[in-house]
C-alpha cells in the first residue's frame, strides 16, 4: 500500500520467526531472496547496503534489532536520494510469521519512485515467502525469460559479409530441446553477436542485455552462421520448475553418482579409438580440442569443492574463476595425457560426492541447502552440454584423420 509518506507491504511466511529474523539480518540470506548484493553488519549502528541487477541501490544503517521481533534501519541511494527509515514487524502467526515492512519518510519522493520501492517490498516478500518457506523456488530465477542456449560463454571473434572488423559474440554449443533458442532456428557453431539492442562486447553482456525481457516476450537475436549475419526472431521462454531438493544428503550424492556414472559411460564409448595425438587436435582455429574441453570441466567441478565448503562457514563463493584461460592451460600443463585428465576428473567428483554425502543437518535444514541442491542439479547440464562437444570434435578428428 502506498500513500504520500510511507510504504507498506505484508505477507506470511512459512517460517519461524527466528528464521525470518536470520533471513533480514545476514548477507548471504539478503542475497538468496532480496537483492543481488548484500553487505552487512548486524548490530545497531552497523551498516547495511543492498544492491540490485537493475542497478538500483541502498544503504543505512541498523537503528533497532530485537531479536526474532523487530528490525529497523536507514535507507538512502538510488531509489530514494534522502535518508528515509525502514521498520520490519515479525509477528507469529498460525504455520509461520506475518512480516510486516513500513518504508516511511518518504516526503518528496516522485510518485514513480513510490511505485518502484512499493514493487520491490511487495516482490521481495513474495519471494521471501517462497525461498524462505522451504519451497526453493528464486521466484527472481523462475520468472526470468529463458533462453535456452549453451555455450562456453567465452567470447569469440565474428567474421563475415557484413560483420564490422572487431564484432566479438559467443558461440552456441547447444540448444536445450523445445526452447525458445531451438524454436528459434539457433545452431551449433552460430555466433551470438547481438541481443535486442545490446552487442555481446564482454563476458556479462548476454545477462545485461535478456534484463530488456520477460518471459513471454519477443525479441531479436543477430548471430553470424558459416560467414553471414542472419536476424533471428525469438519468443523468450519460461523457466522449468526447480529440480526437488532431496531430503537426505545421500539421496542427493546419489542422484549425482548416477549422473557422474552415466556420464562417464558416454565419453567411454565417444573415446573409443581416440589417443592423445588425437585428443589434443583442434577441429578448427577457434574450437578446442578434447584435452580442452576436459581442461575446462575440471576446474569448474572443482570448482564445487570451495563452493560447497564456503556454505558451510555461512559465506558463498561470488566469483567463479574457473573459465580464465590460465586455469585451463595449467590443466594441460598438469595432466598431459587423456588417461590422466579423466583421472582427475572422477576424483574431483568422488570429492564432491563425499562432501555431499557428509554435509551436516543444520545446514540440511536451511534454504541455502535446498539452493544447493537444486543448484549441483541444473549444472548437470554443463558437463552434458561439453558431452556433445567432445563427440562432434572426435567425428571432426576422425573424419580428417581418414581424409
Amino acid at each position: 500500500m502506498i500513500d504520500s509518506k510511507t510504504v507498506r507491504a505484508e505477507q506470511h511466511v512459512r517460517a519461524t520467526p527466528s528464521e525470518v529474523f536470520r533471513a533480514f539480518i545476514h548477507a548471504r540470506s539478503l542475497r538468496e531472496w532480496f537483492s543481488q548484493e548484500a553487505f552487512v553488519s548486524p548490530r545497531e549502528g552497523g551498516h547495511i547496503w543492498l544492491g540490485w541487477s537493475d542497478d538500483g541501490y541502498a544503504a543505512g544503517e541498523f537503528t533497532e534489532l530485537e531479536p526474532d521481533r523487530r528490525i529497523a534501519f536507514t535507507w538512502a541511494g538510488k531509489d530514494v536520494d534522502r535518508p528515509s527509515s525502514v521498520r520490519i514487524s515479525l509477528d507469529p502467526a498460525a504455520e509461520g510469521t506475518v512480516v510486516t515492512v513500513e518504508h516511511g519518510g518518504l516526503d518528496g519522493v516522485s510518485a514513480d519512485m513510490l511505485e518502484q520501492l512499493d514493487q520491490r517490498w511487495v516482490d521481495g516478500l513474495e519471494n521471501l515467502a517462497s525461498v524462505w518457506g522451504m519451497t526453493g523456488n528464486d521466484l527472481r530465477i523462475t520468472r526470468r525469460p529463458l533462453v535456452g542456449m549453451y555455450s562456453s560463454w567465452l567470447l569469440v571473434p565474428a567474421e563475415g559479409e557484413g560483420v564490422p572488423p572487431g564484432t566479438t559474440g559467443f558461440q552456441v554449443l547447444n540448444t536445450m530441446e523445445g526452447s525458445a533458442a531451438e524454436k528459434a532456428g539457433l545452431l551449433p557453431d552460430d555466433i551470438v553477436v547481438r541481443l535486442g539492442d545490446r552487442p555481446m562486447v564482454d563476458q556479462g553482456s548476454f545477462a545485461t542485455a535478456l534484463r530488456q525481457f520477460r518471459a513471454g516476450e519477443k525479441g531479436t537475436m543477430i548471430v553470424v552462421r558459416n560467414g553471414k549475419l542472419m536476424d533471428l526472431g525469438i519468443v523468450f521462454g519460461t523457466r522449468p520448475t526447480p529440480p526437488v531438493a532431496p531430503e537426505k544428503p545421500a539421496e542427493l550424492a546419489g542422484v549425482l553418482k548416477d549422473t557422474y556414472d552415466k556420464f562417464e559411460s558416454e565419453l567411454d564409448e565417444i573415446l573409443e579409438g581416440i589417443d592423445d595425438g588425437a585428443a589434443g587436435r583442434r577441429p578448427d582455429e577457434h574450437a578446442w580440442s578434447i584435452k580442452e574441453v576436459l581442461a575446462h570441466l575440471i576446474p569448474a567441478e572443482r570448482g564445487f569443492h570451495d563452493w560447497i565448503s564456503a556454505f558451510l562457514i555461512g559465506e558463498e563463493v561470488r566469483v567463479f574463476s574457473w573459465n580464465h584461460d590460465l586455469r585451463r592451460e595449467s590443466v594441460l600443463a598438469a595432466y598431459p595425457t587423456l588417461a590422466s585428465m579423466r583421472d582427475v576428473l572422477r576424483k574431483t567428483r568422488e570429492r564432491i560426492l563425499f562432501m555431499v554425502e557428509r554435509l551436516p543437518e543444520e545446514f540440511v535444514r536451511t534454504p541455502t541447502y535446498v539452493r544447493m541442491a537444486q543448484d549441483i542439479q541444473v549444472d548437470q547440464a554443463h558437463p552434458r552440454t561439453h558431452l556433445a562437444q567432445i563427440r562432434r570434435i572426435a567425428e571432426a578428428v576422425r573424419s580428417a584423420g581418414e581424409s
